[in-house]
């Protein structure tokens, strides 16, 4: 879900920061920490394609007590499409793009790697349909 720029332009931004104080000491209640998470895709639609690009980050040490954000220390830029084919019977999403950690330049190990994902589903008649991931 998002809201429509223009006509078939997409826009979908998700943000949560996570405030902390890792003291358990200190007798204030004014948190000394604050970390963010970000996840933004546009999009647009054309015939029966969609393309876009999205853009993720999450901080290091950002932590929550929900289950959106599992990791953190990461950013990575994608590159997205999803369109059907054959009279809507195939369906084809796809997301690639690149990701790195060590966002504040404080670890030896750091990383930079291809990230992709794909969705394929085929329905080849009325009441059956496959999917592969």
């Amino acid at each position: 879900a998002g809201v429509s720029i223009i006509k078939d332009l997409q826009l979908s931004i998700n943000y949560g920061f996570s405030l902390l104080d890792r003291d358990i000491r200190k007798t204030h209640i004014i948190p000394t920490e604050i970390y963010h998470a970000v996840k933004a895709d546009i999009s647009y639609s054309f015939l029966s394609h969609k393309v876009g690009i999205g853009y993720e980050r999450i901080d290091p040490h950002y932590q929550t007590l929900g289950a959106y954000y599992f990791n953190n220390d990461l950013e990575n830029i994608t590159l997205q499409y999803a369109g059907t084919m054959w009279k809507d019977k195939i369906t084809l999403s796809t997301r690639f793009g690149f990701e790195r950690n060590d966002l504040a330049g404080t670890k030896s190990d750091k990383e930079m790697r291809f990230v992709a994902s794909c969705q394929f589903d085929i329905k080849p008649i009325e009441n059956l349909q496959l999917s592969a991931q």
